[in-house]
């Protein structure tokens, strides 16, 4: 790896890894302000503080403060919502409060006046209404605590399409909803317009027995100049070959200019080692020189050879009187 890609891998890191600070420090401020403002009784601005901390980096801790918002402000499906959520995400790292936070809650949700949706279908993400900023990720299967009465389910597929669906919830029951996107729509087809009457022909009266019939006129055929033979193109490799071969040959007289004044400078007692840089020269003169002048001698003929139009052409010419005539003609 060079010294300039080195360089430029190493700029990228710590540009990614300052990025990913500022990130960390601007979510750790805003999880510190909904703290704040949850302790001051302020649920709602501290749950948009843990929000906006969870859409800059998101930590299971961040649904965790959200779900303990929501509960401590008496929205509880809403809490059991996040609170489940961190505990799945934490796994191993769940607290023990966390833990039996949730516990709690979900024992305090069964029975009436809640009622269990579940919700079904295939990589979806899943909002209920009014809470439509938050969406839950739908693969397979997943259970919604839910006050009785009627909602409405916003659906999002993963390529952009949205659909609803309206839903009843009843108290102390369990309701399953299978999401699937409603058909697309038929094609609407204009009414066929309305075709035209076809037109009458009128025929010619037929001429009379004294009318002398009109002189038939001789079919022209129509002569044709045929066009020039089209021009072959030069083909661009073999003077790619002689540039290549050119290349090599300047390379052998530059080593050979390198090479030329070490002859005078090496004692008799030069010892073997110390002439290796001295053959690698000669060796580089005298392959630069051979290989470029075969590429350019070859590169050479080559392109002359393939560029150079044939020496005799047949073409057609239209005569007087529309005869066809062959001119043989020489190129060169």
């Amino acid at each position: 790896m060079s010294l300039l890609t080195r360089a430029l891998a190493s700029t990228c890191l710590v540009a990614t890894l300052a990025l990913a600070d500022d990130a960390s420090d601007k979510a750790l401020a805003l999880n510190r302000q909904g703290t704040a403002l949850a302790e001051q009784g302020r649920f709602d601005e501290a749950i948009e503080r843990f929000k906006a901390a969870e859409a800059l980096l998101p930590r299971y801790q961040h649904h965790c403060n959200i779900g303990i918002a929501y509960q401590d402000s008496g929205r509880l499906p809403q809490a059991l919502r996040f609170l489940q959520s961190c505990v799945a995400r934490a796994g191993k790292n769940a607290s023990p409060a966390s833990r039996t936070r949730l516990a709690t809650l979900e024992a305090r949700l069964t029975g009436a006046p809640w009622g269990r949706l579940i919700v079904e279908g295939a990589q979806l993400r899943v909002a209920i209404a009014p809470w439509a900023d938050e969406e839950w990720v739908v693969d397979g299967q997943r259970t919604f605590v839910l006050e009785a009465g009627a909602t409405t389910l916003l659906a999002r597929r993963r390529d952009g399409t949205t659909f609803t669906r309206a839903v009843t919830v009843t108290p102390g029951t369990s309701l399953t909803v299978s999401l699937e996107a409603p058909p697309a729509a038929a094609p609407v087809t204009p009414p066929p317009s309305p075709t035209a009457a076809p037109l009458a022909v009128a025929t010619p009266d037929r001429p009379s027995a004294t009318e002398p019939p009109a002189p038939r006129a001789e079919p022209t055929s129509a002569v044709t100049t045929p066009s020039a033979p089209p021009v072959p193109s030069r083909p661009v490799a073999p003077w790619l070959l002689a540039g290549a071969g050119a290349v090599l040959v300047i390379i052998g007289a530059v080593a050979y200019a390198l090479a030329a004044p070490q002859t005078s400078t090496f004692p008799a007692s030069t010892p073997e080692a110390g002439l290796s840089g001295y053959r690698a020269l000669v060796v580089t003169t005298y392959s630069g020189w051979g290989l470029g002048g075969v590429a350019l001698v070859g590169g050479l003929v080559w392109g002359l050879s393939s560029s150079r139009p044939p020496p005799v052409t047949l073409a057609p010419a239209a005569g007087p009187g529309g005869a066809l005539s062959l001119t043989l003609g020489a190129l060169w």
